[in-house]
């Protein structure tokens, strides 16, 4: 059964590889693999990070994965990100709008008070919503997650 509130391994790579640094992981994922009459069965096991040696396990062997959970991806969105124009590249009225983070069921957005949004997610659930504005936000340089930042 899949849980909806830890990244699974495609979620995992997808915010790896747009820059989120394994260091901040809260969880590993121990995966294995298996083909029962043609069918290949993916099994996920999600394992609270209690150290940061507990990382290591992702790093240094192919059965386990870093992951994040729902609650730690909200907690390294900012509130607010501060732009001067929207999501179509319009000029905004002020110089340096200030879009404030509205999260609602299946959609996390960045909205300045005209209504106009600066980012927009929507996704299946909420988890795949914040994982791909996580992507939007490091691509666009709105947040930065060094080794040393958690």
């Amino acid at each position: 059964m899949r849980n909806f509130s830890i990244t699974n391994l495609e979620q995992s790579k997808r915010l790896y590889y747009a820059g989120l640094k394994l260091s901040t992981a809260d969880y590993i994922i121990q995966h294995s693999i298996s083909k029962v009459g043609g069918v290949v069965d993916v099994e996920e096991t999600p394992i609270r990070v209690e150290r940061q040696s507990d990382l290591k396990k992702a790093e240094d062997n192919d059965s386990f994965s870093a992951a994040w959970s729902l609650g730690k991806l909200i907690y390294m969105m900012p509130d607010s990100i501060p732009s001067a124009y929207d999501e179509y590249g319009n000029t905004m009225p002020d110089e340096f709008a200030v879009f404030n983070l509205v999260m609602e069921q299946n959609s996390v957005k960045y909205v300045a008070d005209s209504e106009r949004c600066r980012l927009k997610s929507n996704g299946s659930c909420l988890l795949d919503a914040v994982v791909e504005m996580v992507e939007m936000l490091l691509k666009e340089d709105y947040v930065t997650y060094s080794e040393d930042e958690e």
